[in-house]
């Protein structure tokens, strides 16, 4: 097995990660299974570890429920009379 592809399982179990932090599940789940590929063929403990820890993390985000939709004004002030506006992961 090569190093280059465990560093690759590393890498995509970081990349994962910090796409679930910035609210992008979707996203980082597509780098979450290309991690998975890269760890059948290696079985590096250094990727495994953090795949795992990118999992649970996405399962666990994945869980929470979004906040209540703010209603902004047209002046940009907080309202209850225009459209509502959600955050961009919900």
């Amino acid at each position: 097995m090569s190093d280059q592809s465990k560093a690759q399982a590393v890498v995509l179990g970081n990349l994962a990660l910090a796409l679930i932090r910035q609210g992008k599940p979707d996203e980082a789940a597509g780098r979450l299974h290309q991690a998975m590929d890269v760890i059948q063929l290696n079985w590096g403990a250094a990727g495994l570890n953090l795949t795992f820890s990118a999992g649970r993390e996405l399962r666990s985000s994945s869980s929470r429920t979004c906040p209540a939709p703010l209603q902004l004004a047209s002046s940009g002030e907080i309202s209850g009379t225009s459209a509502a506006v959600m955050p961009p992961s919900c």
